[in-house]
């Protein structure tokens, strides 16, 4: 992000990079569900500020597919609920979300299928219903490891 860059200088030229017409009255009204200072510099927004400009680049971009790699990392509550309700929406409405992410309960709260790569090795899990055997196993692993380190207590 250039730090000199209004925010809304940002989407204007994300959405026309993308061969797109930047519609000012779909970004106002897409603003007030993020609520961003669009006529600020970047570098006074915080990480939260920077993802949400992101994501509402994103979809003023009209993608059917979305790629977002740890959405939710440095974000506060509120804005990781709020993004989580977009995800959800943005599903609803039939379009596909590939989310990566570190934090397993909170991708286990809207995903459909699940990929796990661990140890280079990537298995799929295509039914919501089977993300407890990923949780049971991680937790497993994790208790096992603590146990060996306590073992000598």
């Amino acid at each position: 992000m250039y730090p000199k860059i209004t925010g809304r200088e940002f989407l204007e030229f994300f959405v026309t990079a993308k061969g797109q017409a930047f519609e000012a009255d779909e970004l106002q009204k897409m603003n007030e569900l993020f609520d961003l200072p669009l006529k600020e510099y970047a570098d006074t927004y915080s990480t939260g500020m920077l993802k949400k400009l992101y994501l509402l680049g994103l979809l003023l971009q009209r993608n059917e597919i979305l790629l977002l790699d740890e959405p939710f990392n440095g974000l506060d509550f509120k804005s990781s609920a709020f993004v989580t309700a977009l995800i959800k929406k943005y599903k609803a409405n039939g379009f596909t979300v590939f989310v990566s992410s570190h934090d397993m309960e909170h991708l286990f709260s809207y995903a459909d299928t699940l990929s796990v790569l661990m140890e280079s090795e990537l298995s799929f899990f295509p039914e919501k219903e089977s993300f407890h055997i990923v949780k049971r196993n991680i937790e497993a692993e994790a208790e096992k490891k603590v146990k060996c380190v306590f073992q000598s207590d």
